[in-house]
């Protein structure tokens, strides 16, 4: 990394072929299984962690919502039960559109996902309110996958002393946000 800010921000050309190796989210697989291989062929990596699992053992929203997708059996009920989620909520005082005119305004087949995963993804990603997301995501997160978030966390994903001994060989890290969120969708 160093190379490479020295190439833009001064004269010095770098090595034709170069190559930046760089590793998002800050999984502990990167330490387990990605760290000895660059340390054995004496190559530095760029990890870019998001800085609240890592700071208050939480797991993010988007890994929440891969997670509950892929404990999944199948999504065919996966409509049916945001949508009765979402019934519960507004009968609890909340303002939130009506079920169908959420799913037709995010619901479309995607490249590689169904039309209701492209819904679950939207609704929980960006459309609602954050504080809404997290209620439903924590819902579905602690039926689905797992009622101990701190636990799933701490396996998940990379902590300080493994951060501290990737730096001490030689790797370069920066953060990938707090939270991971949709940055354009942001308001």
């Amino acid at each position: 990394i160093d190379d490479l800010i020295d190439a833009v921000y001064s004269s010095k050309k770098l090595p034709n072929n170069s190559v930046l190796l760089t590793f998002d989210d800050g999984y502990s697989d990167h330490y387990e299984n990605i760290f000895p291989i660059l340390v054995k062929e004496k190559i530095s990596g760029c990890f870019f962690p998001i800085a609240n699992p890592i700071i208050h053992n939480t797991v993010s929203e988007v890994n929440k919502i891969h997670f509950i997708l892929a404990a999944m059996k199948s999504f065919d009920g996966l409509k049916a039960e945001i949508f009765n989620i979402l019934d519960i909520l507004r009968s609890e005082g909340l303002e939130i559109e009506p079920n169908q005119i959420l799913y037709n305004s995010l619901a479309e087949k995607g490249r590689y996902d169904g039309s209701v995963v492209i819904f679950f993804k939207r609704l929980l990603q960006h459309k609602l309110d954050k504080d809404l997301r997290s209620i439903i995501l924590n819902k579905l997160f602690y039926k689905y996958v797992t009622d101990d978030e701190i636990g799933f966390s701490t396996s998940l994903y990379l902590n300080k002393e493994k951060i501290s001994e990737m730096l001490k060989f030689g790797m370069s890290f920066g953060n990938h946000t707090m939270s991971h969120p949709w940055l354009n969708k942001i308001k």
